[in-house]
């Protein structure tokens, strides 16, 4: 039983050999052919270098009150971005939203923001 146990288990085990071993990589092909747009073979062969703009957009939700109730209807809101989270810092960018849905005071619009600006500081 054992010795039956032990060679079925000893078949399977190569056999999974057997397949995994059989997946292999594609390989470069032959020289001098490209294997993606913007590639080439020779020394660099394999790197690939993308480069895009990516947009950036901020999502971001608030209250807005007037008079101490909340507002209802649309408005023409303007959200500066500084360099210290007092405002005391340096303008860093403006982004200027126009008609702004506001219902029950609550708001939520997409900044699109420039994305040299956003380097890790805080704003």
């Amino acid at each position: 039983m054992n010795r039956k146990f032990f060679t079925t288990t000893l078949i399977t085990l190569l056999a999974l050999l057997l397949i995994v071993g059989g997946v292999t990589a594609q390989d470069p092909g032959p020289e001098g052919e490209s294997q993606l747009p913007g590639t080439h073979s020779g020394s660099d062969a394999g790197n690939v270098s993308i480069a895009a703009t990516v947009n950036s957009r901020i999502s971001y939700q608030g209250v807005l009150k007037e008079d101490g109730s909340p507002v209802a209807g649309t408005r023409d809101m303007i959200f500066q971005f500084y360099t210290q989270d007092d405002c005391s810092g340096t303008p860093v960018e403006s982004v200027t939203k126009n008609g702004v849905q506001v219902t029950d005071g609550l708001f939520d619009v997409g900044l699109d923001v420039t994305h040299d600006d956003f380097n890790g500081q805080g704003l």
